[in-house]
């Protein structure tokens, strides 16, 4: 059983990591930097050394994860950064689907298939705006240290400590230490121990940390939100009950925007979404009830928070359709999949039960098929950039473009 369960666990690394690369191979045969990869992880920890970029705050928030990982990319250099960025993206990425199929989940879903399960459909799921790219990889991770905090406890002194590692980056990365720690909170009032108190002190350190790094920072300008009624119906029919039903990344499917016609089409949707979603609130584990709040509040926040370009329409009208904002909708998707999967299987009879889960996988798959692949960046040729940076004389000033277009990264030759 023992040698089945890291079987399992092998294979959901090794396909994992494929189903990743093959959506976007550049990202590995031809690495490249993604926006703030640029000038803020790896230009920031290059000019101004890489410590004293790990205490800088980014948007408010501190960004350890992408800042750690500067560390070693700026003893690479500029020609081989980039693929340490993505891979250890791409590996964070992965991450979460292998924690899920190990024996450590086995309290969460006992039967292994259905994990597996679970676990594909969550690498399946399309989002290109997290792909790949240690910008965003902070999501996945927050993924990833929810199933830590809910999961078994080790029983290695050394995976405790991992456990806490993970969790306290993941609060020290970005506002998710706001949702982490009433989490682990819940859990710990359920499921008393030595593990849980060490996993909850972590976490509230790490938010002290964040907490003191965004009152002592300034914060952008709240953006245009353009809110209403319709339009928050709109944005949950379309990028989480339809885009997660039919794995939509980059089409607006049915809702073009948020107008009023439009509205009027999302409001069967909405219904049938919150009825899912309620039951799932009302009647399921407490590990998945806990998710689902806990993405609903990562959703919200975006809708309340998300960072706007300036010159671009209201927030909400920008979040209606894909693939603006997909950041802040992938954990709600992947809450939306995994109640559709739970609800199906209480259906009341067996055949019943085997149609519904069907029927909800080829929907999914369908889509997926249709939109499996993502536009490679464009090749703004990085290694011209990193020989002319190579060559430079110490103090040289070098401007590397970026992708996406407008992005570049100025690098002091030492």
């Amino acid at each position: 059983m023992r040698v089945v369960g890291r079987g399992a666990v092998l294979l959901t690394a090794i396909a994992g990591a494929a189903i990743v690369v093959l959506r976007r191979p550049d990202a590995v045969l031809h690495a490249q930097f993604w926006a703030e990869d640029g000038p803020l992880w790896f230009g920031q920890a290059w000019n101004g050394g890489s410590l004293h970029a790990l205490t800088t705050s980014y948007s408010g928030y501190l960004q350890t994860l992408p800042r750690l990982l500067a560390l070693p990319a700026v003893a690479l250099g500029l020609r081989h950064a980039p693929l340490l960025f993505n891979a250890s993206a791409i590996a964070i990425q992965v991450a979460p689907a292998v924690f899920f199929v190990s024996n450590r989940c086995e309290s969460l879903v006992p039967r292994r298939s259905v994990r597996v399960l679970v676990a594909f459909l969550y690498l399946l799921l399309p989002n290109g705006e997290i792909n790949a790219n240690i910008t965003n990889a902070q999501w996945h991770l927050a993924l990833l240290a929810f199933l830590v905090i809910v999961a078994r406890r080790p029983r290695s002194r050394w995976a405790r400590a991992l456990d806490c590692i993970v969790v306290a980056v993941s609060c020290l990365s970005g506002p998710f230490c706001l949702v982490l720690v009433p989490v682990a909170a819940a859990w710990w009032w359920r499921r008393r121990g030595n593990g849980m108190l060490w996993l909850g002190s972590a976490a509230t350190a790490a938010t002290a940390i964040q907490v003191a790094a965004l009152l002592l920072s300034t914060r952008p300008s709240p953006p245009h939100l353009g809110a209403s009624i319709g339009g928050a119906m709109v944005i949950f029919a379309n990028r989480v009950v339809l885009a997660g039903s039919f794995a939509q990344d980059q089409a607006p499917f049915l809702l073009a925007d948020s107008g009023r016609s439009n509205a009027l089409w999302a409001i069967p949707v909405t219904i049938v979404g919150i009825g899912v979603l309620g039951t799932t609130l009302l009647r399921g584990p407490l590990s998945l009830r806990l998710f689902v709040l806990a993405a609903g509040v990562v959703m919200l926040g975006g809708m309340l928070d998300a960072r706007q370009d300036p010159g671009q329409p209201p927030l909400w009208r920008g979040m209606a359709t894909p693939p603006f904002g997909g950041r802040y909708i992938f954990m709600m998707e992947v809450a939306w999949m995994v109640s559709v999967i739970w609800v199906a299987s209480r259906l009341p009879r067996p055949r019943i039960r085997i149609l519904g889960v069907t029927a909800a996988c080829t929907c999914f798959v369908s889509g997926v098929a249709i939109h499996w692949s993502y536009a490679p960046y464009a090749d703004l040729h990085p290694e011209r950039y990193a020989s002319q940076l190579e060559r430079a004389g110490r103090g040289t000033i070098v401007t590397v473009p970026l992708n996406p277009p407008g992005w570049t990264v100025t690098l002091v030759a030492h």
